[in-house]
């Protein structure tokens, strides 16, 4: 009961409410412990614990029950006047007067008898309307009280549904949101009562006012979208459902390109909580038809990459989502990827991987993060079958980790708490063994033992690495069909082969998969020749997977600790390489692939292939800007100094300036600014350099760029901070303030 209870308070927000009062709280274990179903839905929740409180209780104490029906009459009216004038309390007197006038028959002196009478009753035997303190009273938990006030607009609404409908959505639309709670309790009561009524209130939420702002409609539809999720299921209409969700990926849309992300944040939850509850007999459900739509439609790219991002957002919280949203998203999501069927699913027929890289990366970071139910979870039976017929192959991969002493193994880390500790033991097990081992032949005791470590781990694993897994596999084939040779030759020359064949998925994962298996500096510089060479490749499907291999290098979180871009992972060019964190934890310094490929004539093409607007293809635009940044980053790890080396920067943060004046895509701009924000201050020249871009610039935002650049410097020589100490003088005020800050380290 104490489980089921907990749960309920994790899963259902009406309860984790009433939850906080412990009267409350043990009324709802006793609901429990006689084994009443606790409703999902607040309004259900709130409505069975009032006629609880105020019927079953007194029934079961052998007292006259005091009807539901009643205390809603008598104690709307009070509700709804302390829930206008923002009070909780109400004194004793105004309680009475308020009681008196719901009394429509008999003398006054009866009214007055009868409305304290009911006051005792409610009092003594309710629960729900208690003297608080002194000469007040009020609701014994502020639920109740908007709960009652709710109940009180919609018998308003049956007097006068046209003018009171309209009153009620005029208040939800403060922006104080006091009404927010009363407003989301009357259309989920209203519900499950009119349905008609109830779409009527939510459609004049959705009528745009004239002279509304962005905001204010912003406000709106998200309210509109929490009434539907309270809402009684299927009583708000398909045709509504699916405007709803429209607008909210058009609005996620916005939100994403003016990083308004706590807008984006609140639509995420709305969506996951509304495929999250939706049914499991759940026919053609209409959040799930306009998500289809969405990351299916190829004419709006900008539509497609912003729903994608938001499925990235929220796929790993969907496992427990019914068949129907796996079955809906997944094959779509495989055909923009350019992936093949995996266990059931098939890719769809009407579309073919996208030409736009975001869409095939976020497709690839959405399945990625659906786990066990999507093609990661699914492949994992594929792979235990295969170990199942050829036992040899695991084997091989025991000694191959001995030998690289790396566990190569195919499954992530499992979620649920079991598997988890099983995985962990089994990690521990391989760390030992690892260490024990640390020169030398491999024996046939630490095969077995690691054989036993991958055996459990596969027993323990809810997903593997997919797409990886399957070049795994497939490399696993070729050691096993030539013993002769090295394996890890043999597995160089299969990545090598695959990237050769110039389609993207499979370019991307070998590269990064040679980065995983193969840290040491001379693989590395051999990967860093091949990308290098294809890089150049003027006009070769291959250059832009090469450009895209680069900014992951740039991207790399360890390259990028501590820096300020990180803290924005929802922007577009640090999403889209989630999905490679899941399986490459083990990933080392990139150290030996960066220095060769971050060079001034990596810089030097990135610049040529740049196009003067980023209008024909934003994606790409962005790309060669993040190069540029990274060799901007390579400069300062590799602590690259002199006058060629300035004039570089000094190129760069040009570049920089104008791209961010020229281009009206944020995500462009937010990029020009960060090679602003990581220029290197180091000689008198660079410090100079930042401090004069800031003097001539107008635009505020590159003026704060530079300023976080002026913040981070490292001056290395007396007159260096001599120069700096000298932007105390500056007219724009955060470089000063950013120029004190830094001198504060000295």
């Amino acid at each position: 009961m104490q489980r089921k209870l907990r749960e309920a308070i994790e899963d259902n927000q009406g309860v984790r409410e009433l939850a906080e009062n412990p009267l409350l709280l043990t009324l709802l274990a006793v609901m429990q412990q006689n084994s009443i179903e606790l409703p999902r839905r607040r309004v259900e929740l709130y409505d069975v614990v009032t006629r609880t409180l105020l019927e079953n209780r007194n029934i079961a104490r052998g007292l006259p029950a005091i009807p539901e029906a009643q205390a809603i009459q008598r104690l709307g009216p009070l509700a709804l006047q302390m829930q206008e004038t923002r009070n909780s309390f109400a004194r004793t007197s105004d309680v009475l007067a308020s009681l008196k006038q719901t009394i429509k028959e008999g003398t006054d002196e009866e009214k007055e008898r009868e409305a304290q009478e009911f006051l005792r009753r409610v009092r003594e035997r309710g629960g729900l309307f208690v003297l608080r303190t002194g000469d007040y009273f009020g609701f014994f938990h502020r639920t109740f009280q908007e709960y009652f006030a709710a109940r009180q607009v919609l018998n308003a609404i049956k007097r006068d549904p046209v003018n009171e409908i309209t009153t009620l959505v005029n208040k939800a639309r403060q922006s104080d949101d006091l009404w927010r709670e009363p407003f989301l309790l009357a259309v989920a009561y209203q519900s499950g009562e009119d349905e008609t009524v109830a779409r009527r209130i939510m459609e004049a939420l959705l009528t745009t006012p004239q002279g509304a702002d962005a905001a204010s409609q912003a406000h709106d539809l998200l309210l509109a979208a929490e009434c539907l999720l309270e809402a009684k299921p299927l009583t708000i209409g398909s045709a509504l459902e699916q405007r709803i969700a429209r607008s909210l990926l058009q609005t996620y849309e916005q939100a994403q390109q003016e990083r308004q992300f706590e807008t984006c944040e609140q639509i995420e939850g709305l969506i996951q909580r509304w495929l999250l509850g939706l049914s499991k007999e759940a026919y053609r459900p209409a959040v799930v038809i306009v998500l289809n739509e969405a990351i299916s439609d190829m004419q709006n790219v900008s539509r497609q990459r912003s729903t994608l991002t938001l499925l990235t957002m929220i796929a790993q919280q969907l496992t427990t989502c019914p068949p129907i949203v796996f079955d809906t998203l997944i094959p779509p999501l495989l055909a923009l990827a350019g992936l093949p069927a995996v266990g059931a699913y098939e890719p769809a027929a009407t579309l073919t991987a996208s030409s736009n890289l975001d869409v095939v990366d976020l497709a690839l970071a959405a399945l990625s993060f659906m786990d066990r139910r999507g093609p990661a979870g699914l492949f994992l039976a594929e792979v235990r079958q295969h170990f199942e017929t050829h036992p040899q192959h695991l084997r091989l991969l025991a000694r191959y980790s001995l030998e690289s002493g790396t566990l190569l193994t195919l499954a992530v880390v499992p979620l649920a708490e079991d598997n988890y500790q099983r995985y962990e033991s089994a990690i521990g097990r391989w760390i030992q063994l690892r260490d024990k081992h640390r020169t030398g032949a491999v024996t046939e005791r630490e095969i077995a033992e690691c054989l036993s470590i991958h055996q459990e781990l596969l027993a323990c694993a809810e997903a593997v690495s997919y797409p990886a897994a399957t070049h795994f596999l497939n490399m696993l084939h070729v050691t096993a069909e030539h013993p002769d040779q090295p394996w890890q030759q043999l597995w160089r020359q299969y990545l090598a082969g695959r990237m050769a064949a110039a389609k993207y998925i499979d370019y991307q994962e070998a590269a990064l998969l040679w980065m995983t298996l193969f840290p040491g500096q001379q693989e590395l510089q051999t990967l860093a020749s091949s990308l290098a060479a294809d890089y150049k490749q003027n006009g070769n499907p291959v250059q832009r997977y090469a450009q895209r291999i680069l900014v992951i290098v740039v991207n790399d979180p360890r390259y990028l600790r501590g820096l300020r871009g990180l803290r924005y992972l929802r922007y577009l060019r640090y999403l889209r390489y989630l999905r490679y964190l899941r399986y490459l934890r083990d990933l080392r310094d990139l150290r030996d692939l960066r220095y060769p490929l971050l060079t001034p004539e990596t810089a030097k093409h990135a610049l040529h292939l740049l196009p003067a607007s980023d209008s024909a293809d934003a994606t790409q635009y962005i790309d060669l800007l993040t190069i540029l940044l990274g060799r901007i980053l390579q400069i300062s790890e590799a602590k690259e100094m002199g006058s060629a080396i300035e004039g570089e920067l000094q190129h760069l943060a040009q570049v920089a300036c104008d791209r961010a004046i020229a281009t009206g895509n944020n995500a462009v701009r937010e990029v020009a600014l960060d090679m602003l924000r990581y220029l290197p201050a180091r000689s008198v020249n660079e410090v100079n350099m930042v401090l004069g871009l800031a003097e001539r610039a107008s635009d505020e935002r590159i003026r704060g760029a530079c300023a976080d650049a002026i913040r981070s410097a490292r001056p290395e020589t007396p007159d260096a901070w001599a120069a700096l100490e000298a932007g105390k003088g500056s007219r724009v005020q955060v470089v000063r303030d950013a120029v004190e800050e830094c001198l504060k380290r000295k």
